[in-house]
């Protein structure tokens, strides 16, 4: 049973971390958000801020209301870490996950490497990739697990 459209522009644009994390999930493709920034938030995960002259670049997924539930909790939506948005992605609403903090911070060590490495792979323009690359220059802070969208 399909639920809806998710927008992932972080850990999860990795094919391997979501097939683990959400099995029955579908990719849809590659897709460009035009009026939003990726930027890194105060907690060192990546987020997404409005920013007329900017663009992120992501992953569109099928989700099941299990996949939701899933990404909710990796997602630490109780915790308050992320909060769950509806925002339209080529023209169709799409959940997205944002920072409940996306005031800038430093990226915590190790979290945006494999995004870096996925997006590459995935053949992400360069210019774009090398923002990404630009917040490795602010890594502070323990080692976690893969986290954030």
């Amino acid at each position: 049973m399909v639920s809806g459209r998710y927008f992932a522009y972080g850990a999860n644009i990795i094919a391997a971390e979501m097939a683990r994390r959400c099995p029955a999930a579908r990719e849809i493709g590659t897709t460009v958000l035009p009026g939003w920034r990726f930027v890194v938030g105060r907690r060192g995960y990546g987020t997404i801020v409005p920013d007329p002259g900017a663009r992120v670049v992501g992953v569109l997924w099928s989700l099941t209301p299990a996949c939701e539930r899933t990404l909710d909790e990796f997602e630490e939506i109780g915790g308050g870490l992320f909060r769950r948005e509806s925002i339209l992605v080529a023209g169709e609403p799409t959940l997205i996950y944002l920072a409940a903090d996306a005031a800038p911070g430093s990226v915590r060590a190790g979290y945006l490497e494999p995004v870096i490495a996925a997006a590459e792979a995935r053949g992400f323009p360069a210019d774009y990739v090398a923002v990404l690359r630009g917040w490795l220059s602010r890594a502070a802070g323990p080692r976690p697990s893969s986290q954030g969208p």
